[in-house]
């Protein structure tokens, strides 16, 4: 009987129906399971549960899914879950995943028990789905991320409907609203009302003691199934009619609390029996009293397999039971490192933490301490404090061979970056190190980079890349786009950044993907490409959020807020900027800080607010701050003297101050078309494209105040032509009013980017803003600001009036 909730179970119903990913959370009872399946009443649902498990197989919540799936199972999946040979990664999987449940009404039970490399590719594709729904039901932890429906107690009168008329007060209160709590019709007597014992506790123990009162053979048998024994056998039938089992095909807990009653109320002699009498190299793990070396080389040898098949989410618990039975204390040491290793790659640094923690003081052999020094400050510097992540990087460096050395001291160079550190101790940490030489000149380059006055194509530092760098998987790309993004020309810098996204992403790198993507978004964004930065920064905020990379959250919210400040969306960019301001100061993350305080500060000027701006963006380099940071206060210099005074026009000055981190190849608005030109300001110069029109913007103003009409209305209309482009309302607003004054028009009504025209013609066709972010590869947030221009320009006020437009021409200004 399902009572009450009628908000939740409207909530639940409108997701399966509009499409979706949802979390619904609460504690252990309290009808997360009865409310789903009656808002999915009806509905054609498949649904998968996670067990909880010691050690669960890899990919088993996958393997369900495929077992209730029609159709062939893509390559991906059945490589991940042991169906064929071969070789994959999480993202092919995830994306085989997302293909595979688009469309469709997914529910996960107890999603907080489903073993890891399940979940991994399962979230995946939750935080994608372009139709179709996915539920999960989770305890109080659990996947993240989500939107979320939290469930508590039933109120008094729903809870007495629940247990009946004759249901006590002191029973009310003791049972909290917990529906698995009222219907238990024995339990009264272990429900104390003092509420010292945890609910869930008081359940588990109620049904401990429902379990001792079976036959041993019963209880032995329910053990096994508690282990992962599916199938049903006789001595089972007296724990069915005490209601504790359902038997549907195979046999399953009536709840997830009885199979914790079961497992974790029994000894661990009769657990390790259990596991026993059960095959696979996991119970026999479980199995053993002891170190056992040759399981544990087995479970080793087991964890090599799943990283081949794309579960490096499962690796790092396999591992750290096969050192819990390792004879050799440095063997033991050997695969604690690499449990924490799998741990941080599949997006767990948490876990890694904790892994590492269990690794000191331990015998280790040299190879194993450096890869522990290493990871250590890995994990600090894509989770934690910057700085921490500098001071471990650089004596990580300081125990490695040469070329490995200098590797890691460029990490170190970008935690510097980020805690906004000086970078002179770079060369001299390279030059005194027996390296490469091409070391030596790549960090002479990364010096020169951060200072703006790199003058190296991308392309060049990919050819001449170290040996033992250019070997490398991750290194080869991510070290030329650190280099480049810094300095050099952004659209060449761009155009390796985006080769080299989609390489690491084709070969499932997608922790470094993610930590890198703020570097595409940025220069995205410094291009005037802001519809396509904003789409990298949410892509990148989801996947920091997957992988545990809370240094980098700060990175995505800054560039989302610069986006807003430049579009004049007041409430977005200080949301954004507040929350990069916060996770920075927790990361001690001083770039994306001083990012979020530039955006506010662009905000302030378009309001032509300049006491604020100024305020704001001296604090640029105030020394100490949080918001101080060299490399931000020479791209915002523009910004500051205009803050100060007002800038006119274009002048050497501010070319050498704000302008050297951008070049004169750009274009705007991400339609390939070129900046048109402007008399005397012509062509964009080494600014940023929203800076340039602001500076033709304030000469037009200039002309227009000195009565040079005709050469202020040229000026002026060009300004309104490429404010448009960038999205940016209200300087394109202030750019026409200046040109209506002027006695000038605006371009003719209509003119629309090749993005925008592309836009509306499948919007005209009757796709939704899913459907078109998903065949453009943009954001739902992106297609809809899109149309919304589109809707001004056009005069059109519903999607069905574009059917008949024609948008086959290029309907550029």
């Amino acid at each position: 009987m399902f009572v009450g909730r009628k908000a939740e179970l409207a909530r639940v119903r409108q997701v399966c129906r509009t499409g979706g990913a949802l979390v619904v959370r609460g504690e252990a009872g309290i009808g997360k399971t009865a409310l789903i399946t009656a808002a999915t009443e009806g509905l054609p649902v498949v649904r998968i549960s996670g067990v909880e498990a010691e050690l669960s197989p890899a990919y088993a919540g996958l393997h369900a899914l495929v077992a209730q799936l029609p159709g062939p199972v893509p390559a991906a999946v059945a490589i991940a879950v042991g169906l064929r040979d071969g070789t994959t990664t999480d993202l092919a999987t995830g994306t085989a995943v997302l293909r595979m449940v688009d469309g469709r009404t997914v529910v996960v039970d107890d999603a907080h028990h489903l073993d890891p490399a399940s979940l991994t590719v399962l979230l995946f594709a939750a935080r994608r789905l372009v139709s179709g729904a996915m539920i999960f039901a989770v305890r109080d932890a659990g996947p993240s991320g989500l939107p979320e429906l939290h469930l508590t107690g039933l109120p008094d009168e729903d809870a007495r409907k629940l247990r009946g008329p004759s249901a006590s007060d002191a029973l009310l209160a003791a049972c909290a609203g917990n529906p698995l709590a009222l219907l238990e019709a024995d339990v009264e007597h272990l429900l104390p009302v003092n509420g010292t014992v945890p609910l869930a506790d008081r359940l588990q123990a109620a049904f401990s003691a429902r379990v001792a009162g079976l036959p041993v053979a019963t209880q032995e048998a329910l053990l096994d199934v508690a282990a992962g024994e599916s199938r049903f056998v006789p001595a089972l039938v007296p724990a069915e009619r005490a209601g504790l089992v359902v038997v549907d095909g195979g046999v399953r807990f009536r709840h997830p609390l009885v199979r914790s009653a079961v497992y974790w109320g029994s000894p661990l002699d009769r657990r390790r029996a259990a596991h026993a009498r059960l095959d696979g190299p996991w119970h026999r793990a479980l199995a053993a009293d002891g170190p056992d070396e040759s399981l544990a080389k087995r479970l080793e040898h087991e964890a090599e397999r799943l990283t081949d098949r794309g579960g490096v989410a499962a690796v790092a618990a396999i591992l750290r039971r096969a050192a819990a039975l390792s004879e050799d204390a440095q063997a033991r040491t050997r695969r604690l490192a690499g449990a924490a290793y799998a741990a941080w790659k599949s997006g767990r640094p948490g876990v890694a933490r904790d892994l590492l923690g269990e690794t000191k003081g331990r015998p280790a052999d040299e190879p194993t301490r450096r890869l522990l020094a290493r990871l250590s400050g890995m994990v600090e510097l894509y989770s934690g404090d910057q700085v921490t992540a500098f001071h471990r990087l650089v004596r990580a460096a300081r125990r490695m061979p040469p070329d490995e050395a200098a590797s890691t001291l460029f990490a170190a160079g970008d935690a510097a970056i980020h805690a906004g550190l000086p970078m002179d101790w770079l060369t001299d940490g390279v030059d005194a190190l027996d390296c490469d030489p091409g070391f030596a000149r790549l960090a002479r380059l990364f010096v020169r980079a951060a200072g703006g006055r790199l003058d190296v194509p991308p392309g060049q530092v990919f050819d001449t890349l170290p040996r033992t760098a250019a070997a490398s998987p991750a290194h080869r790309w991510v070290l030329p786009m650190a280099l480049t993004w810094l300095g050099g020309d952004p659209a060449e810098a761009r155009e390796f950044c985006m080769q080299a996204c989609e390489a690491m992403r084709e070969q499932g790198m997608l922790t470094i993907y993610a930590a890198v993507l703020p570097w595409l978004a940025e220069l995205e964004f410094r291009l005037g490409h802001l519809a396509e930065a904003q789409a990298r920064a949410e892509e990148g905020l989801q996947l920091a959020g997957d992988f545990g990379q809370h240094a980098r959250i700060p990175d995505f919210e800054a560039i989302l807020a610069l986006v807003a400040a430049v579009r004049g969306d007041d409430d977005a960019c200080r949301g954004h900027a507040r929350s990069a301001v916060a996770a920075a100061a927790a990361t001690g993350n001083r770039y994306a800080a001083a990012t979020a305080t530039w955006a506010l500060g662009i905000l302030a000027l378009g309001r032509r607010d300049h006491a604020r701006a100024a305020d704001l963006l001296a604090t640029l380099s105030v020394p100490g701050a949080l918001t101080a940071h060299d490399l931000v206060a020479r791209a915002a210099a523009y910004d500051i003297r205009e803050a100060a005074g007002g800038v006119s026009v274009l002048s050497d000055g501010v070319v050498g101050g704000g302008g050297a981190l951008v070049s004169s190849a750009v274009v705007a608005g991400g339609s390939g078309a070129p900046v048109p030109s402007a008399g005397a300001a012509d062509g964009p110069g080494p600014l940023l494209p929203f800076h340039h029109a602001r500076a033709v913007l304030a000469e037009g103003e200039r002309l227009r105040r000195e009565r040079h009409v005709a050469d202020a209305r040229a000026r002026l209309r060009t300004a309104l032509e490429w404010f448009e482009r960038l999205g940016a309302r209200r300087w394109a607003e202030r750019a026409g009013v200046e040109l209506a004054a002027a006695g000038g028009t605006p371009a003719a009504a209509g003119a629309l980017t090749a993005q925008q025209a592309q836009i509306a013609r499948l919007a005209g066709e009757g796709l939704s803003n899913k459907e078109i972010a998903a065949r453009l590869f943009l954001s739902p947030r992106t297609v809809g600001y899109h149309l919304h221009n589109v809707f001004a320009r056009l005069g059109v006020s519903a999607r069905h009036q574009l059917r008949d437009l024609d948008f086959a021409a290029d309907r550029s200004p």
